[in-house]
């Protein structure tokens, strides 16, 4: 069932694209030409297992947010908005608090085990500007191979997204036996301009579920709470539905 599910990823993927869903924002949005790289988010705390929802929530809503370089609106620091109620995935098996302007009716199911987004608008508490855009989004679940490390997991998934040939950088690595999350630096490229991911994974039930999402490093400090209050809650409470 594994090697099914991962192959099939592997090939839904390659077939999608590792550029595809990669754009870059309209003019005037909160993705402005000039970089202005945020800092790091944290770590995504939470338990892997268990009848209840766990991890450290972000504060709701968007408003204000934290200051930085007055001149800089890459610098602004927004609070977390992530969905009130969990969306479930693969047949119930995950629930997931999707970040400001994703549900489950944009970020879908593409196969077994697999679900991606298009581009949606999220959050912004910088006057005047709208939200920051979520590029890429995916959620995903396939079988735990214990005698895998999470690191190497994460590379494999990564890899899959990507394509094995992109050389992207990480920071802020954190594993706690096997969950895992990090923060991943894409480099510009022909096909896709930059970009900045917060990388989720954790282990429940003989399963791995992780979650992908990718913005424009301008975008990063406006969104970052919000992509990690997402993951925190990220639960696993039963078996997916794949077809054997």
């Amino acid at each position: 069932m594994y090697k099914k599910l991962w192959t099939s990823t592997v090939v839904l993927t390659l077939a999608l694209g590792a550029g595809a869903c990669k754009k870059d924002a309209p003019a005037g949005t909160s993705n402005p030409p000039s970089s202005g790289e945020g800092g790091d988010s944290g770590s995504a705390d939470g338990g892997s297992e268990g009848g209840g929802e766990s991890g450290g929530e972000g504060g709701e809503g968007g408003e204000g947010g934290e200051g930085g370089d007055a001149g800089d609106v890459t610098q602004t620091v927004c609070e977390a908005e992530a969905a009130d109620t969990p969306t479930p995935y693969f047949g119930d098996a995950l629930l997931i608090r999707l970040p400001k302007g994703l549900n489950g009716d944009n970020l879908v199911e593409r196969q077994p085990g697999f679900a991606r987004s298009a581009p949606a608008e999220s959050v912004s508490c910088v006057e005047g500007l709208p939200g920051a855009t979520i590029n890429n989004a995916i959620v995903g679940m396939f079988a735990d191979d214990t005698s895998k490390s999470p690191e190497d997991m994460m590379k494999e998934t990564v890899g899959a997204i990507l394509g094995e040939e992109t050389a992207y950088t990480t920071e802020d690595l954190k594993v706690d036996g096997r969950k895992l999350s990090v923060i991943l630096n894409i480099p510009a490229s022909d096909a896709a301009p930059e970009g900045k991911v917060w990388f989720a994974m954790k282990s429940g039930k003989g399963f791995i579920a992780y979650a992908y999402f990718e913005v424009h490093p301008n975008a990063w400090n406006a969104i970052k709470k919000t992509l990690q209050s997402s993951t925190d809650r990220m639960l696993i409470v039963g078996e997916p539905m794949i077809d054997e």
